[in-house]
C-alpha cells in the first residue's frame, strides 16, 4: 500500500505507528547493532517522525550482543577486557543518543535495554549489575523458557544466579506477552 519499505521515509514509518498504536502495540523494540544502517535510520529518521516526536509511541533499543560482543565461543565473556571495554563505549553512545529521548521507554525512572542472548553472559557476571548502575538502565533479557533451567550451569555461571542480575526476564517471542521479575 505505500510502496517499498524504507526505514529511511517518514511517511512509512508514521504510517507504521500509527498502525501499531491502532492496534494497542504502545512500544517498539528496536534492534540496533552499531553505528550501521540501523542507527542511522534510527537517530536520522526514526525519532524525527512526526509520530514518534509527538510521542504517540515509545521505543527501546535491542542490544545485539552477538553483532557487538568478542565471541568467546560460545558466549560473552565479562572478565574479558575488549567485551567490558565494547560495552562501555555502546552503553555511553546509547545514553547520549537514545536514552534521553523523551519517546525512549522507561520503567521505574531507568531507559529499558533489552540484552539479546544474555544467558551467554560469563566469568564476571558482576560486570552486568556494574553497568546497570552506571548507565541507570532497566536491563531485560531473554530467556525465561523451559529451556533455561535456573539450575543449568553455562561456563561456571548458574543460570538462575546470572538471571538475578537482570531486572526483567522475557521468554522467548511470542510466548507471553509481558515481563516476569526474576
Amino acid at each position: 500500500m505505500l510502496g517499498e519499505y524504507l526505514s529511511k521515509d517518514e511517511v512509512v514509518l508514521n504510517k507504521h505507528v500509527d498502525w501499531a498504536t491502532g492496534h494497542g502495540i504502545d512500544f517498539f523494540l528496536i534492534n540496533w547493532s552499531g553505528l550501521d544502517y540501523q542507527d542511522e535510520a534510527l537517530m536520522g529518521y526514526f525519532l524525527n517522525a512526526e509520530l514518534v516526536r509527538d510521542g504517540d509511541i515509545k521505543f527501546a533499543i535491542l542490544y545485539e550482543t552477538i553483532w557487538r560482543l568478542k565471541d568467546s565461543k560460545p558466549g560473552w565473556n565479562l572478565s574479558d577486557p575488549m567485551n567490558i571495554g565494547i560495552l562501555e563505549k555502546d552503553l555511553l553512545y546509547l545514553q547520549q543518543h537514545y536514552f534521553k529521548h523523551p519517546s525512549y521507554l522507561r520503567i521505574d525512572n531507568k531507559s529499558l535495554l533489552y540484552v539479546y542472548e544474555g544467558k551467554g553472559f560469563f566469568s564476571d557476571i558482576s560486570q552486568v549489575k556494574n553497568l546497570k548502575e552506571k548507565y541507570n538502565v532497566f536491563l531485560v533479557s531473554d530467556h525465561a523458557h523451559p529451556l533455561a533451567n535456573p539450575e543449568d550451569v553455562f561456563r561456571g555461571v548458574e543460570w538462575g544466579e546470572a538471571a538475578k542480575l537482570f531486572d526483567a526476564l522475557t521468554p522467548m517471542a511470542g510466548l507471553h506477552d509481558d515481563f516476569m521479575v526474576p
